[in-house]
């Protein structure tokens, strides 16, 4: 018998506005090392996150794509892009990102029901 549970991390919030999205990597991290099956959805302004090059450090945070790097080694394979996101953002993300997956607004509450938890922050 196993206790694993799939679990969605849906970010919506600036790179740098608050907390918010240190919380949900770190909250991902922390699932995966107990092999759970993590995915993150990207929306809106969350998404600016997934672009290199960036220096939170001015503002007192830490540098997430950085930290995305190691998104491997726990296992988490799955970024998810919701798919109002402007075309030269796309672009960006997908040089960076080469495996992300996009998800039309309309696909949104199937993918939602592959998982057991989607938390949004």
């Amino acid at each position: 018998m196993t206790n694993t549970k799939s679990i969605l991390i849906y970010l919506t919030k600036a790179p740098m506005a608050n907390s918010a999205n240190q919380e949900a990597v770190d909250l991902a991290l922390a699932a995966a090392s107990f092999e759970q099956e993590v995915s993150l959805l990207f929306e809106g302004d969350a998404s600016f996150q997934l672009i290199p090059n960036q220096t939170p450090d001015s503002v007192g945070r830490k540098n997430l794509p950085k930290v995305f790097k190691a998104f491997p080694i726990y296992g988490i394979q799955d970024l998810y892009l919701l798919g109002n996101t402007e075309e030269s953002l796309k672009a960006k993300i997908h040089a960076e990102h080469k495996n992300i997956i996009e998800v039309a607004n309309n696909e949104l509450n199937s993918l939602f029901e592959k998982f057991d938890t989607v938390i949004r922050f």
